[in-house]
């Protein structure tokens, strides 16, 4: 950290809140947040007083400080234990055995025995809790034991050994003690992974045939709930014939005599007033909805032109009208209309193929409009 910033923070500390501080004999007391954070800023301008990974830095201070509130110890003292390793927050395994022996609900102090040598070193704790329960706690053996990144793992073994099986057995009978506190070495061996499970890129699973896949999109499936068939190369949609083998109606899921989707009567029930309205639809030149060709004579009779020929159904799909078509000629049998009654035969008569042609909203916008138009000239 160069002078320049380390003046920055200095010169942001709020005098007059740090000078309001309560000092005594148990160390700095703290009233308020606006004095940590003031305090803060004073530890990590302190120079030498704490180690260089908090110098400048009021915010890893500030953590410091905050562990120092809840074990009620000095900040220095911590600030002078502590490390970052992995980029985290650590301290020696003293003050965690400090913490465990200060802090935790003990009636008496943890007693710690070993047995075993060298490699095979291990070491025992047994705790007493004030509510009167004994808990043991017995270390691996020490070759075992990973890392071992403390000088103490050589020079001092069981010392080392003490302080790993103190803070171990805290974490298995009062982990709420030292909950969120970890030494250099508990740190040091988590280091962060990635768990997510190996998965196929998106651009390599769909180069890959069918069947190799795997879940996911079914065109069989939306094929079957449509009553379609889906193209899987081309993406085309084509009806799929019914059992005689002409294509199934768009409403064919409609109850005989119910209104389908649009809100026109069935072709069941279109073919029953077919009759009615033939000469109404011949005066007025209106053109029929197409049908399958096993229904084209029948058309021809009862719903045909003046002079008896076929109204210009399709003879095949591949004459089906586009949806653009079809809007374009609704809509203009629509503008000839000059009654409310006239418009609603219209649009039963032109149902299926709307159906068909899925254009039923813009259809109904068109329906409604030339309606209100009838409705305002009436007025």
């Amino acid at each position: 950290m160069s002078t320049q910033a380390l003046e920055r923070i200095e010169n942001r500390i709020d005098r007059e809140v740090t000078s309001s501080m309560k000092v005594s004999t148990d160390g700095i007391s703290f009233r308020s947040a606006s004095e940590v954070m003031e305090f803060a800023k004073m530890m990590s301008v302190s120079a030498s007083a704490v180690p260089k990974h908090l110098r400048g830095e009021p915010g890893a201070c500030l953590g410091i400080i905050d562990d120092a509130i809840r074990f009620q110890m000095s900040p220095y003292a911590l600030a002078r234990k502590s490390y970052f390793v992995n980029d985290n927050l650590a301290y020696e395994a003293q003050v965690i055995a400090a913490i465990v022996l200060a802090r935790a609900p003990l009636s008496e102090r943890p007693d710690i025995s070993y047995s075993g040598e060298g490699t095979k070193r291990r070491c025992k704790v047994v705790y007493t809790f004030l509510d009167g329960a004994v808990r043991e706690y017995q270390s691996p053996e020490i070759g075992s034991i990973t890392p071992k990144n403390s000088p103490l793992w050589k020079s001092d073994p069981d010392q080392q050994l003490a302080y790993y099986s103190l803070r171990a057995g805290a974490r298995r009978h009062c982990p709420d003690v030292i909950l969120g506190i970890y030494d250099a070495d508990e740190m040091a061996a988590l280091k962060a992974r990635d768990v997510t499970p190996a998965r196929t890129p998106l651009s390599q699973r769909l180069a890959a045939p069918r069947a190799e896949r795997g879940t996911g999109f079914s065109p069989e499936f939306v094929s079957a709930e449509l009553k379609e068939s889906i193209d899987a190369d081309t993406g085309e949609i084509t009806d799929i014939p019914d059992r005689d083998g002409a294509p199934q109606p768009a409403n064919s899921g409609a109850v005989d005599g119910e209104a389908d989707g649009y809100g026109a009567p069935t072709q069941e029930a279109d073919h029953e007033a077919a009759g009615g309205k033939a000469a109404g639809d011949a005066s007025a030149g209106t053109k029929a909805s197409p049908r399958p060709a096993e229904d084209q004579h029948e058309q021809n009779v009862s719903i045909g032109r003046e002079d008896g020929s076929s109204a210009d159904a399709p003879s095949s799909q591949s004459d089906l009208m586009s949806p653009d078509e079809v809007l374009m000629s609704f809509e203009a049998e629509l503008a000839e209309a000059e009654s409310v009654a006239r418009v609603e035969e219209i649009s039963a008569s032109w149902a299926d193929e709307i159906n068909r042609t899925r254009v039923g909203g813009r259809a109904r916008a068109v329906k409604s409009a030339r309606v209100s138009e009838i409705k305002q000239g009436a007025e």
